[in-house]
């Protein structure tokens, strides 16, 4: 199995990192020291300078730190087009041929992951075609998982990229049916009304002819302005504006 250091990863891929730290409290959240996710990407410091003192004060203001200031280098995804990390986040997945054997599925095979930093594995790739949304978490139907873009990936210093030294790019359709239904903003395709043209064409002789301009202020009006909107759309709608003005 290939590996790849996260550094040489990084300039495979011309990826943004910078390396910080975190502590974990005795909630198991994982608490960042030195990151700064909102930074533009001419403005990320390869390394954040974290003092003794800055670490004593996390301690003192939180006194229930459980793991303390785990190095780790903190991978901007924003800053590379169209990277996403599926971050698989169960206990008994340490490796992508668990996630083939557990989920019986060789979609993701040929990508780049990563152990996770306390469990699950880290899945990268550049994937084109993705809706709009807005929550990442919990997002996946058959596991527990993260989908992260605007957050920044983290990765424990000394860890291995495994498999792909480049990340890949896949289609969002070959991976649609891995996440819960109604989490991403689809728009619905606009079937036109198949008598669209004749209708169109139709409206246009009559405001070649100037027919419609004894129908203004009339009950019929208001019809003909429905009528247009029901088959032919927004261009109906924009027909009777015009058919307004004539």
């Amino acid at each position: 199995m290939t590996e790849t250091t996260i550094d040489d990863f990084s300039k495979k891929n011309d990826l943004i990192i910078r390396s910080i730290e975190y502590y974990i409290n005795e909630k198991g959240k994982k608490c960042p020291v030195g990151e700064k996710n909102n930074i533009p990407k001419e403005d990320v410091k390869r390394h954040a300078v974290i003092s003794n003192s800055t670490r004593t004060y996390h301690r003192q203001q939180n006194e229930d730190i459980k793991i303390e200031f785990v190095p780790t280098e903190s991978i901007y995804l924003k800053h590379t087009d169209k990277l996403y990390v599926i971050d698989v986040d169960e206990k008994d997945i340490t490796s992508m041929a668990d996630f083939e054997a557990k989920y019986q599925t060789k979609i993701l095979s040929n990508l780049s992951w990563t152990k996770g930093n306390t469990k699950g594995i880290h899945i990268y790739a550049k994937i084109e075609g993705v809706p709009n949304y807005t929550d990442q978490l919990n997002i996946f139907k058959d596991f527990e998982g993260d989908f992260l873009r605007k957050n920044n990936a983290w990765e424990n210093i000394g860890k291995v990229v495994y498999g792909n030294p480049i990340i890949q790019t896949i289609q969002f359709k070959a991976i649609e049916s891995m996440f819960k239904p109604n989490r991403f903003d689809i728009p619905k395709t606009h079937v036109d009304h198949p008598e669209k043209k004749e209708v169109m064409d139709f409206v246009a002789k009559g405001i070649e002819l100037g027919i419609y301009k004894k129908m203004k202020g009339m009950t019929n009006w208001d019809i003909c302005g429905k009528t247009l909107a029901s088959i032919c759309g927004e261009d109906g709608r924009q027909l009777f504006l015009d058919l307004s003005k004539s």
